[in-house]
């Protein structure tokens, strides 16, 4: 009898304007230990934040007015400016950055040197570094060359600032002032009337003949006539005064322990606003906006500093290690923080409109584990469950319920939620108090230790569960928890369990068809890391890169649908509306991905890939009639690479005579090597 090809049909889209573009957004920048000790704002409302705390030495980007900014690798810098809608510096102790695209990307220029921490460009083309032991650096061709300035003091030169190509001025410690009328070649001290031993720390200028010097000790100078003679100000302060800019036709100053001076008449006299806070380190702003810089903060005003609130609150430092969510907009994420640190806490924070605020909860009995459900029922516990707390309004308020007395150490993983009278707490650190642990309302709590040190614990329903251990067992209940049974489960390591029924659930890479007797590994290896199946044949996944691929034949065959610019880390959980990443140091970002799955392209046959006959005994045809796809890799269940093909641009005979029977993998791939679609084979 003639057999007829089997045509592996996949119903879905491999060209690249099929893939969206959207990027995760970053919601959680300003941490209990930011100093933001920079603020820039381009000319198109772009603001540039770094944060040089110890721990984190970050720079973040936000090209939406501030509604929400990206994290970026350049915050080794230690003064930043930023010229025009695309073009920006920072200055390290030896280079200078520039970038072009506001640090999507950029280049690196050496300077012979490892002092620098100050910045100023004239235009596109001067600029001028400085730093310490008296160094001045300059260059003429946009950053690329430097050549050091003779300054004449070995003291640390903290600012420069040019009216011109040759006309500029230079500010230092111990009083340092100097100005040049020759573009830097030679520079000739400016005393002023305060003791030797003040650091002046910035120098700007609102006009050709106006401008301003701020030091320690609250001192103020301004020049009326560009700089010729500089006059004292009264600022009714002896704080350190860190910061200046001219906005909208005034001053404004910054300093420790939160002092602000404002003046609207060039400097001559101030007026002084404390906020109560701790040391503003940096100000900026738009016409319609400020914004300050401090500790652990960042202010804004649109009332012209007549009043200031919170452009960006702190989150507290955590290792986040687990979230959930009742719906696309209202979840919960827990973290663990260090023992004794006073940096790094324990934490849980709260959203209700998916991801955009948080609000941190303090839970007594809480923080390592968590499960929200659908109806607003919550369970979280601490690590050792001497507490465990429940919530009925989503995880707002608290009740906490006294755990089991356990004499050694024990490690809580994971729980699962029933209902306020019967709930799970499992985990374990292989003694004998490892297991599952159950409460039910007048029983109390029991101890069941059949399944080892358990990690996850997942219910479908009432009664039917699974659990896995440390060593990778799986086991299964039938009655609600009361009894649990091995089942055969061989697959290592996982991430996490998904049921469609009874019978078909999934454990990290492998799945069972028939209720746990045995399992095969899906077509998960290499592409997918996180998953979540909303019915028995679409899914979401995720790879490590945080690209999102889609499935709606249950695995078989997947489709990169969003190819994300950020590349965020591997702690996913995933709504139908919305996906959350969540990472150590309380990063946490989101994805929405409503419009990529109500995006017709992404479900019905507009580009046909076929891959047939499968099963095969000796070789498949790939045909495909898109261009995109433009190589083929063949893996083995263990995720080897086993062969590699250039594809035509049709039809591609792929050879698999010198496999052995099996089940195998084949990923295609575009120019850049990105996964758009993974296919399963079968040879036998």
């Amino acid at each position: 009898m003639k057999r007829e090809p089997l045509l592996l049909v996949i119903a879905f889209l491999i060209a690249t304007s099929a893939v969206q573009a959207q990027d995760w957004i970053y919601r959680t920048p300003i941490k209990n230990i930011s100093d933001i000790t920079e603020i820039d704002i381009s000319p198109d409302g772009s603001i540039f934040l770094f944060d040089k705390s110890n721990l984190l030495n970050r720079m973040y980007v936000s090209e939406n007015n501030g509604a929400s900014y990206r994290l970026e690798g350049n915050g080794q810098g230690f003064d930043m400016q930023v010229l025009n809608d695309n073009l920006a510096y920072i200055v390290a102790s030896n280079r200078v950055i520039k970038s072009t695209d506001k640090f999507l990307t950029s280049q690196q220029f050496p300077v012979l040197s490892f002092r620098l921490t100050s910045i100023f460009f004239l235009n596109e083309l001067e600029g001028f570094v400085s730093g310490g032991n008296g160094e001045i650096w300059k260059t003429t061709d946009g950053g690329a060359n430097w050549t050091q300035q003779v300054s004449g003091t070995t003291e640390n030169i903290n600012d420069v600032y040019f009216l011109d190509s040759n006309t500029g001025f230079a500010c230092g410690d111990d009083r340092t002032f100097l100005s040049t009328t020759d573009g830097g070649i030679t520079w000739n001290p400016i005393i002023l009337p305060i003791q030797d031993f003040w650091p002046l720390n910035k120098i700007t200028f609102s006009s050709a003949t106006d401008g301003l010097l701020i030091a320690s000790g609250g001192f103020i100078f301004y020049t009326n006539d560009a700089g010729l003679t500089w006059n004292s100000a009264t600022s009714g302060t002896a704080e350190r005064l860190n910061d200046v800019d001219y906005i909208n036709n005034q001053y404004y100053i910054v300093g420790n322990d939160g002092i602000v001076l404002n003046s609207t008449d060039l400097g001559l006299t101030w007026s002084l606003q404390d906020l109560g806070r701790d040391d503003l380190y940096s100000i900026a702003g738009t016409p319609s906006i400020l914004y300050i810089g401090s500790e652990e903060i960042v202010l804004q005003s649109t009332d012209n500093g007549t009043t200031w609130n919170s452009h960006l609150e702190d989150f507290t430092m955590s290792d986040l290690e687990q979230a959930s969510f009742a719906n696309s907009n209202t979840g919960l994420i827990v973290g663990i923080g260090n023992n004794g640190s006073a940096v790094f806490r324990d934490v849980m924070y709260r959203t209700t409109n998916a991801g955009v605020s948080w609000e941190r909860k303090t839970v007594s009995g809480g923080y390592y584990a968590v499960q929200l459900k659908e109806n607003g029922e919550a369970l979280t516990t601490n690590f050792n469950i001497n507490r465990v707390s429940y919530s009925d309004d989503f995880g707002d308020t608290w009740i906490n319920i006294t755990g089991p007395n356990i004499t050694q150490q024990f490690i809580a993983k994971d729980v699962w939620l029933k209902s306020r009278d019967d709930f799970f707490v499992v985990g374990g650190n292989f003694f004998a108090s490892d297991g599952i642990y159950r409460f039910q309302t007048g029983t109390g709590w029991t101890h069941d230790t059949t399944t080892g040190n358990t990690e996850f614990i997942k219910f479908l329903d009432d009664n039917v569960g699974v659990a896995t251990n440390t060593s990778n067992q799986a086991f299964k209940t039938l009655d609600g928890g009361t009894t649990w049974t091995p089942i055969n489960y061989t697959g290592g390591n996982f991430e996490g369990i998904e049921f469609i029924d009874a019978n078909t659930f999934y454990i990290g890479q492998q799945v069972t068809t028939d209720g746990g007797l045995t399992f095969q590994f899906h077509n998960f290896p290499g592409v997918i890391l996180s998953y979540r199946f909303f019915t028995s044949t679409l899914s979401i996944g995720m790879n490590s890169n945080g690209d999102v691929y889609q499935t709606l034949d249950g695995g078989n065959n997947w489709q990169l649908i969003l190819d994300p610019v950020t590349n965020v880390g591997t702690k996913f959980f995933i709504t139908e509306d919305m996906i959350y990443n969540f990472q150590d140091r309380t990063d946490i970002y989101t994805l929405d991905i409503s419009t990529v799955l109500s995006n017709p392209e992404n479900s019905n046959q507009k580009e046909l890939v076929s891959i047939y006959p499968n099963p095969t005994s000796n070789f498949v045809i790939i045909e495909s009639s898109d261009t995109v796809a433009q190589k083929a890799e063949i893996f083995d269940l263990n995720g080897q690479l086993l062969k590699s093909i250039e594809l035509s641009i049709r039809s591609t005979r792929l050879n698999l005579e010198d496999l052995s029977d099996g089940l195998y993998f084949i990923h295609l791939k575009d120019a850049a090597s990105r996964v758009i679609s993974a296919h399963k084979v079968i040879k036998r």
